[in-house]
Order: structure tokens, then sequence, then C-alpha cells
């Protein structure tokens, strides 16, 4: 059978310079370190060309050139859609006989894209595994390209309408381990920079925040298939085998929407990977898995910082939004953690659809009373889809979305926006540190007026000394 050789192409711009910190060398990407690995295990060769900037058609093509693939495939957030309309144009031009796809999140959050953009023969929607196992197993076959895709799960053909898309996946835990060489791991940002391993302890999400990807993605699979855990032993077993490869990591980052399934699971992990791993780690939680038994536990499992949605300072919008907790139980779950000397991270959200300076204000107050160590503040994206897209589809000012990021500019006019919306995102922290720093019911009060009428100058704003900085996780 022939050596199928399949070059992946990820275009990481818009991610890669953010708050005046420069990503030189881009980050791991778990989705296609997993196809990778699969289609290596099938006997496959693979390539990656990593766009880090702009798209550039000449490294591209001589990539191509070079290493003389069967089949293309571009995997792609939404943010990264400007450089995907790119990619697509010019292997539309140059090299549309040679079978291309494209996954990610891009396309399983609007299936229709593979419709409307050039370039790419099919889409796969979902996990990608069984998908590009089959492909490629169809290649080696012999297989042309007007016959490649037909009948295969979790596959949209392009100009071929589908009424409804169930997906198959695979058992988690036996899926191989992420391929980091094509990456070329050591020099990445992740490894030479913060010498952390990037891991997921899980897939998607059993929460249903209304502005979500998990909220679109959810319904392609069956009630019991979507949210899926890692045994501790198959995690285990990964990290082990990266340190063996990259000594120098002396933290791992947990990068899954939802880090533990449940109790039980947390203390087989905790038992696991003291004992195998003991290494510092990080994750993502939500306010209401936090109490006491699960903090102990992540503290003696060695958990140095924990990263939470706080989203909106206000209560109905984030009850609106699928988060139903209160500002008392915000103050308690980060309370709860730093007493157990377990650093904290606040999640952003500015621009929510019907969020007022008010709210906004109750924003600022609340970061500054559970002082994170660390904050993302992020502008609202309207993903295509989900039940918060359609309240402000009237109100894009780019209808096909494609702005590469949602860190620096809103996709909603400026009307829908609060008055001087702008001004608030780019002083979000000086805001925090003002108000963690005045003392006196009188002092607030006025502190409350001059910011909600905007009468704090940027100029002064930027003086304010930061305690807490932005982060990409």
């Amino acid at each position: 059978m022939k050596k199928i050789k399949v070059l992946f192409i990820y275009p990481e711009s818009g991610y890669n310079t953010y708050n005046n910190i420069s990503f030189k060398n881009g980050r791991y990407y778990h989705g296609i370190g997993i196809l990778s690995a699969v289609i290596k295990k099938m006997g496959c060769i693979t390539s990656l060309h990593h766009i880090l900037n702009e798209f550039n058609a000449e490294k591209l093509n001589k990539k191509i050139i070079d290493f003389n693939p069967d089949l293309i495939c571009t995997s792609s957030t939404t943010h990264m859609m400007m450089d995907v309309l790119k990619i697509g144009i010019f292997l539309d031009e140059y090299y549309k006989n040679i079978p291309s796809i494209i996954g990610g999140i891009i396309v399983s959050m609007d299936n229709e894209l593979i419709h409307n953009i050039r370039g790419f023969h099919a889409a796969v929607i979902g996990d990608g595994e069984i998908a590009l196992g089959e492909i490629v197993e169809r290649m080696s076959e012999g297989l042309k390209l007007n016959e490649l895709f037909s009948g295969i799960s979790n596959i949209i053909i392009k100009n071929i309408s589908n009424a409804s898309i169930k997906v198959k996946c695979m058992d988690i835990n036996t899926i191989p381990f992420g391929d980091r060489d094509i990456f070329k791991f050591e020099n990445l940002d992740d490894y030479s920079w913060f010498k952390r391993l990037p891991m997921m302890s899980s897939r998607g999400c059993p929460f249903n925040c209304l502005f979500c990807a998990n909220s679109v993605l959810s319904k392609y699979y069956d009630k019991n298939s979507y949210v899926r855990f890692r045994s501790a032993d198959n995690i285990c077993c990964e990290i082990e085998e990266n340190l063996k490869k990259y000594p120098y990591i002396n933290h791992i980052q947990f990068q899954s929407d939802i880090f533990f399934k449940d109790i039980n699971w947390l203390k087989e992990f905790k038992t696991e990977y003291k004992e195998r791993i003991n290494l510092p780690f990080h994750c993502l939680l939500r306010i209401e898995q936090v109490n006491e038994e699960v903090i102990s536990l992540l503290k003696d499992s060695g958990c140095e910082l924990i990263l939470m949605g706080v989203e909106t300072g206000d209560e109905i919008l984030r009850k609106k939004a699928g988060k139903n907790f209160k500002q008392n139980s915000i103050l308690q779950a980060f309370n709860l953690i730093k007493k157990y000397n377990i650093k904290t991270g606040s999640f952003n959200i500015m621009g929510l659809p019907n969020e007022t300076v008010s709210g906004l204000i109750k924003l600022f107050k609340i970061n500054a009373q559970i002082s994170p160590d660390l904050a993302q503040i992020s502008i609202y994206y309207p993903y295509k889809n989900t039940p918060f897209y359609k309240e402000v589809e009237k109100f894009l000012i780019d209808k096909n979305q494609v702005y590469k990021t949602y860190f620096e500019k809103s996709l909603l006019e400026e009307k829908y926006l609060v008055n001087g919306f702008y001004y608030y995102y780019n002083n979000f922290l000086s805001f925090v540190t003002l108000y963690k720093n005045t003392n006196g019911f009188f002092k607030r009060k006025i502190l409350d007026f001059r910011v909600k009428h905007r009468l704090i100058s940027e100029g002064k704003l930027k003086n304010v000394k930061n305690s807490t900085f932005r982060i990409i996780f």
C-alpha cells in the first residue's frame, strides 16, 4: 500500500501578539497533534505548515512543492477566518486537484460554511479521528477525489446538502497521544518560554452557556458521547512520555473546558498524579464545582492555579447567559481557593448582549473583591448558531464574521454597545485596581460617578499600576 503524505495547515495568526506579549514560535494545538498521531499509526507521513503571522502564499507554495502531499488538511478556529479564506483561494487557484479538507471549530460551528468558501472539497464536523482515518485508508487503496469522501461519517462534501449530521467518535482513552513532534514542540513558546506541557483531561462541557461554542457542538452528538473524560492512568501515561522527551517542563497546563468529572475521578487522579508526576498544574473549573473537598483534593494533587469564568458583573445577564450563580458564590469560591494558597484567574467578557455601564462597574468591583492573580478580558464574540447569536445578528458590522480575534475589536455596531465601550474595555484592569484601592463609602460613590460618566482621563488610568495582567490561556 502507498504511504499517504498528509500536510496539515494551522493558521495561528491572530493570537501570537496580545497585550504586548509576542508569541514568536506559536503554541501547541491538540487537534492537529492527535490527528497526526492517529494517521501516523496507520503508516502515513505527516508535516505541518504553521502560520504564525500573516498568510504568505510563497511560503505555503514552497511547503507544498517540497513535501508533495497527497492530502491537505486545514484546521482552524473561528477567529482565524481571514487566513482560512486566503488559504482556500490559494488552494483553489493552484492545487485544486489535491484533496483538501477543513476541520476544527470553524466548520463545526457553521457546517454550511464549506459551501460558501473556496478551495476545500469537504469539511470534518466534530471529532476528526475516525473520518480522517477512513479518508487516508481510501487513498491508500487508490480511490480518486470524486469518490474519496462519500459515505464517511462526520464529513460534509462541498455543494452536497446534508439534512442532519450525527458524529461518530472514538473512546477517548483509546486515542493515540498527540504528535508534538509535528509542531517541533521543543521550539514552541509553550516549552521554550513557559516550560509547560499543555494537556487535555476531557472533551466537551456539560454546561450550556448561551454564548459558548459548546451549545452548538453538543447537538451533533448522542446524549452520552459529547462530554468525555480520560482516565487518570491515561493522562499520566501521556505526561510521563512527554517528560522523557522534554525534560525542562516544570508544570502542566490542563486546557479542557472542564477539568474533572466527579469527586471519585478527582480522588483517582490525585493518587495517580501525585505518585507518578508530582508537578504543579493549572486547570479550569466552574464556580459551581468549588467546595472544600474538591479544592483540598486539588491542592493535594499539586494544583497551583485555578481559572474560572466570572464573565459579567450583572447577575441577571449572567443567568441569561447560562451561568446561574450569584456574586456571593463567586466571592466564596475565590476565597476558598485562596485559603488553600492556590492562585486564581478570572475570565471576563465585555459587550455581552444588553450589557450596561452599571453592569461593567459591577464587573470591575467583583474582580477588585476577588483580586485574581490573573485576568483575561475578552470582547464578546457572536459565534454563529449560538443562542446569543440570534439576539445580536442584526447588529453585526460584518455579517460574515471574518475578524481574526475577539480580543481587540467588537463585531457589534457601536450603537448596540454601552456608551464609551472601548474606554471601559481598554482600561479594564486600571478600573479594577482603582476600585480595589478605594476605601470609604463616599469615596467609592464618587468613583462610581466618575467611572460611569467617563470623567477619568485615559492618560491618568494608564498610570494606575495593575496588580493583575491579561493572559491567553
